[in-house]
C-alpha cells in the first residue's frame, strides 16, 4: 500500500499542527525545513515541485590558502559529489546528493571496485547497463497490459497528446500520464504482466546474472520467479525500509536489482538510498532492532521503518539514546543521514544489499501544470547463490536460474 497526495496532505495538516512554532532544524542535518512544518509534507506546489525538486544546487566552493590548482581540483569534485535536490521523502522533505556512478568499473568488469564500493556504499549505480531499447519495450507492455485492465486511470489519447506537446524528455518515456486522482494501479499483484516476455528479457537479461555473480562471487545465483513490479501513481512512494525485513529469513548473500522502466526523474519517485546506512553505527540499533523484525500480514506498509524520511535522523538518535537526550534535558544532534538519488534513463540499473535503508521518493510529477502525473515504471529482482549453503527465505517459493530455468530446493 502506498501514500496518496490525500494522505500527504491531512499528515502535512497534522504534523503543521505539532510542531509549530518548534525549530526542528539542527546543525549538521540533512533534513530540511519549511516555515512551520518541520520537513514535513504537505501538498508540493507546481512551482515548487519544478524549481526546489527537479533543480539541484551546489555548495559554495571553500576558501583556504591552498593553491588555486589545489582549489580547483576540489572544486571540480565538489561540483559532481555535492550536487544536492530537494526531495519529497514519503511524507517528508528531505535533502539527497547525487548517487555514485559505477558505470566505469561496471564496463571494465573490475570487481574488486565494484565490491568495494558495493560494501562501503550499500549501492551500486550502474549507467546504461541495459539496451534502451528492450526497457522501453518493458514499459509498453506494462502499460499496454495495466490500461487495458484499469482505463479509468490513463488519459485519453487527446489528453496525453496535449500534455506531451513540447516535452521530449517526456515522448522518450511513451505513454503513461494518469488522470487526476488516479491512485493504487495494482501492477504489483498482476505477477501475470510481469511474466510477459518483453518485462523478462529485462529483469532476468544476462547482464544481471552477471551483476548479481560478480557482486556475490560465486559461480551461479537465481533469481525469484516473483517479481516486484510498480506503477506508482501521483503522490504514492514506498516507505523507508530494508529488504532483510522482507526477505531476511533465508542467507544474508541476497541483492536487489531496481530497475526503472523507462526515464524516472527525482519529482517521478526516484530511488533514495541512505548510502553506508548498512554498516554505519549510526544505524547500529537500527539494524539490531527493526532489522531483525518481519513484515505484517499486509506485506508492505507494516515492514516499514517510517513513511517520513525527514524523521529517520530522530529516529536514529531515539534508538542510540533510549531516552532520546543524554539524561540532563539536552537533545542530541541528530546524525547525518546521506541520502542518495539521481534522474534515472532507461537501461539504467541500482543494486542494492539486503541491510541497505531505502525507499522511493514521492511521486509528485505534474505533466506541464495540469495536475496529471506521470505513472512511474519500476521493478526490483532478487538474486542470491545457488546452493544448500545458501538458504532460501520459506516466503518465496519459485526461483529461476539463467535462461528461465527452475532450480529444485
Amino acid at each position: 500500500m502506498k501514500g496518496t497526495l490525500a494522505a500527504i496532505e491531512e499528515a502535512a495538516r497534522r504534523r503543521e499542527r505539532e510542531v509549530r512554532g518548534e525549530d526542528r532544524m539542527r546543525e549538521g542535518a540533512t533534513t530540511t525545513t519549511d516555515d512551520e512544518g518541520g520537513g514535513r509534507a504537505r501538498r508540493v506546489s507546481d512551482d515548487e515541485a519544478s524549481r526546489s525538486i527537479a533543480t539541484p544546487r551546489r555548495k559554495r566552493a571553500k576558501t583556504d590558502a591552498r593553491s588555486e590548482d589545489d582549489r580547483g581540483e576540489e572544486e571540480d569534485e565538489e561540483d559532481s559529489d555535492d550536487a544536492v535536490v530537494h526531495v519529497m521523502g514519503g511524507v517528508g522533505r528531505i535533502t539527497a546528493k547525487t548517487m555514485l556512478d559505477s558505470s566505469d568499473a561496471w564496463r571494465a568488469r573490475d570487481w574488486n571496485a565494484l565490491r568495494a564500493t558495493f560494501d562501503r556504499d550499500g549501492y551500486l549505480l550502474i549507467r546504461g547497463m541495459l539496451p534502451r531499447e528492450d526497457v522501453l519495450a518493458a514499459r509498453a507492455a506494462a502499460l499496454r497490459a495495466l490500461a487495458e485492465e484499469r482505463p479509468e486511470c490513463f488519459a485519453t489519447d487527446e489528453e496525453e497528446e496535449e500534455e506531451e506537446e513540447g516535452d521530449a524528455s517526456w515522448r522518450d518515456g511513451g505513454g503513461g500520464v494518469l488522470r487526476e486522482g488516479a491512485a493504487d494501479l495494482g501492477l504489483l499483484s498482476r505477477q501475470h504482466v510481469a511474466a510477459l516476455p518483453a518485462i523478462r528479457a529485462v529483469t532476468e537479461s544476462d547482464a544481471l546474472f552477471d551483476l548479481a555473480e560478480g557482486v556475490l562471487q560465486c559461480e551461479r545465483v537465481m533469481t525469484t520467479a516473483y517479481k516486484w513490479l510498480r506503477a506508482v501513481a501521483g503522490g504514492e512512494f514506498t516507505g523507508v525500509h530494508t529488504d532483510k525485513v522482507f526477505l531476511g529469513r533465508g542467507t544474508s548473500r541476497l541483492i536487489t536489482t531496481w530497475i526503472p522502466f523507462g526515464a524516472v526523474k527525482t519529482e517521478d519517485g526516484a530511488l533514495l538510498v541512505a548510502a553506508g546506512s548498512h554498516v554505519s553505527s549510526d544505524f547500529e540499533r537500527v539494524r539490531e532492532t527493526y532489522g531483525t523484525s518481519t513484515v505484517g500480514g499486509d506485506g508492505t506498509v507494516s515492514g516499514w521503518l517510517t513513511n517520513d524520511a525527514s524523521e529517520v535522523p530522530r529516529i536514529l538518535t531515539r534508538r542510540d539514546r533510549g531516552d532520546g537526550g543524554d539524561g540532563e534535558g539536552t537533545p542530541p544532534p541528530p546524525p547525518v543521514v546521506d541520502w542518495r538519488t539521481t534522474d534515472f534513463e532507461p537501461g539504467d540499473v541500482c543494486a542494492l544489499g539486503i541491510e541497505t535503508t531505502h525507499m522511493s521518493a514521492a511521486n509528485v510529477s505534474n505533466v506541464r501544470g495540469s495536475g496529471r502525473a506521470r505513472v512511474r515504471v519500476s521493478c526490483d529482482a532478487r538474486w542470491q547463490p545457488i546452493g544448500e549453503a545458501f538458504p532460501r527465505d520459506p516466503r518465496v517459493r519459485d526461483w529461476r536460474g539463467r535462461g528461465g530455468v527452475a532450480v529444485d530446493e
